[in-house]
């Protein structure tokens, strides 16, 4: 999640322990692991020539 400062951290919020809290009482959760520090990769889009994908995908489905 994000702090005020827009940074993010891998703590839970006190609102976010206080769900999960409320949810293992209930006994729907038995407990609450910690947040994973995995890294994004940045995502580059490969320009395609010709029809949108989404087309052809739905074409071929047909």
């Amino acid at each position: 999640m994000s702090n005020p400062n827009g940074r993010i951290t891998l703590e839970y919020s006190p609102e976010e322990m206080k769900v999960t809290q409320s949810l293992i009482d209930a006994g729907l959760l038995k407990s609450v692991k910690p947040r994973c520090n995995v890294q994004t990769v940045d995502f580059m889009p490969v320009t395609i020539v010709g029809r949108p994908l989404s087309e052809t995908i739905v074409d071929e489905r047909r």
